[in-house]
């Protein structure tokens, strides 16, 4: 079988989480009520929530999965449990 790199998997995840909430953070300031639909906000936000969701649980599983193969800790890891802490307490 071949070797994988959670850490490096969490950490390209907690990336795109970042990534995501820029974008939600800039969808949200440049919204206009006057000229904008609302609905279609709120739905486009709760895709990339969902989506946010979803890689926060794989992050997750591969901190663990790299715990428990006993993989080296660097930064990658580090960077990706103190995310994980603050998408946590956000």
């Amino acid at each position: 079988m071949r070797y994988i790199n959670y850490n490096k998997w969490a950490f390209h995840f907690i990336i795109w989480i970042l990534i995501i909430n820029i974008v939600v953070f800039f969808l949200i300031i440049n919204f206009n009520p006057l000229t904008q639909d609302e609905t279609r906000l709120i739905e486009v936000i709760g895709y990339f929530e969902l989506i946010a969701s979803v890689l926060f649980l794989a992050t997750i599983i591969f901190l663990i999965l790299s715990l428990i193969k006993k993989q080296k800790q660097n930064y990658q890891f580090w960077i990706a449990a103190i995310c994980c802490l603050g998408y946590i307490f956000q």
